[in-house]
């Protein structure tokens, strides 16, 4: 159950960072 969890809100994550940041911004945050 909270391995399931946690993939799918490491999924949701990755979708929400593709679409709000562009990939120079995205790749900084993650540096960061």
């Amino acid at each position: 159950m909270s391995d399931d969890l946690g993939r799918q809100c490491r999924t949701i994550w990755a979708r929400n960072v593709a679409r709000f940041w562009p990939t120079s911004d995205a790749e900084t945050f993650l540096a960061d």
